[in-house]
Formats: structure tokens, sequence, C-alpha cells
């Protein structure tokens, strides 16, 4: 199956060549081919990929976005933070580019100005899970844990398979020592995610 994936990916490279070779100036070819560049962990090559794409057309933010995300995935979260910046300002509309440049604050411990960056995605996607659970995640980070539990709830109730959110519940749950509620939600996430080492920690911890 892996070997089936790679060569999936190699073939939709190869797609990818042949299409920004024949046509350079293919804007959607360069992203596509930087996306695919990144999942096969050659993150400087998808880098000059959505580089040229923004070079086609720097008005238009998928370019931006694309490469803000390599960049976090490659933990150059300054450089990040000015990418994303960048495709905030050309679509303030786009909650990938808000959701994204929280992440990249994140990492850089601006706590504050990300937990802004969540809210900004979530105002314009009110569905967006990944991004609620970014924000409960930093929450609880800064020991808010009342609100960190509100917005893990409705991570579950967008996105019920979300296994690391009930190991977050059932985290908060224990620590206000309501064991059954905690016990509850690490048994959820270890049928979501078996043998999960937190999950099964958590459980032990309840019961020492």
């Amino acid at each position: 199956m892996l070997l089936e994936s790679f060569s999936q990916t190699e073939g939709a490279l190869e797609c990818y060549n042949r299409a920004t070779s024949f046509k350079s100036n293919h804007y959607a070819a360069w992203c596509a081919k930087g996306t695919t560049m990144e999942s096969m962990g050659r993150g400087e090559e998808a880098l000059d990929a959505y580089d040229r794409a923004a070079q086609l057309d720097g008005a238009r933010s998928d370019a931006w976005v694309n490469k803000g995300i390599c960049l976090i995935g490659m933990e150059r979260y300054p450089d990040s933070e000015k990418v994303l910046r960048k495709a905030v300002e050309l679509d303030p509309a786009n909650p990938t580019a808000w959701h994204n440049l929280g992440l990249a604050r994140d990492y850089q411990g601006a706590h504050d100005e990300a937990l802004n960056d969540y809210d900004k995605a979530i105002s314009l996607a009110p569905e967006f899970a990944l991004a609620y659970f970014d924000k409960a995640v930093t929450l609880s980070f800064l020991d808010k844990k009342i609100s960190a539990l509100t917005h893990f709830k409705k991570v579950l109730e967008l996105d019920p398979g979300n296994f690391e959110a009930h190991i977050y519940v059932g985290d908060i749950y224990r620590d206000q020592a309501k064991r059954d509620d905690a016990e509850r939600h690490y048994k959820e996430a270890l049928r979501l995610d078996p043998g999960n080492e937190r999950a099964e920690t958590g459980l032990k911890e309840l019961r020492e």
C-alpha cells in the first residue's frame, strides 16, 4: 500500500513537471507541484514551486498560504508568520490563512496573538474544527481550563473522531476529580486510536 501510494505521488509529480514544462506560467500546476513535493518531504523544492506560483500571480493567496504551511512543517516559524501575514493581507476572508498564522505565532510563544487569529478563522468558518482545536490547546496551555473545555467540546461536536480532543477533555476532567467523565473520554480515545499512550496513562492514573 505504501509503495502504491508513493508510486501515485511520483506519478502526480511527473504530471505536474510536464505541465509546468509545457506551460511554465500555469499557476495552479506550480501550486499542485509544491503540495506534492511537500508530501514527499522535499520542502525546499516545494518552497521553490510556491515562489514560482507567487511570481506568476502575486495577488492570489493560495501560493502564500501553502508556502506558509510548508514553512511551519519545516519549523521555520518567523518565516512562516511573514508569509502568512502576506496571505491574510491579500485575502482577509481566508480562514485557513488566519488559522495557520495563529499556529506560526503560537509556536513562537505569541499566544494572545495566536488566539486572536484562531478567533478570526472561526468567525469566517464557524465549523472549522481544527481552529477550535488549536485554540483549545493554547487555552489549556495557558491554564484556562474552563474555556479550553468548552472549545474541546465544540471540537467533538464538529469532529467526534478527534481522539486527541477526547484525551485533553479526559485530562481536564481528571484534574477536576470527575473520574467517570475522564474515564469515558480516555476510553473513547482508545477506541478511536487503540494503544494511545496518553490515554492509557490517563486511565492508569485514574485507577491508582
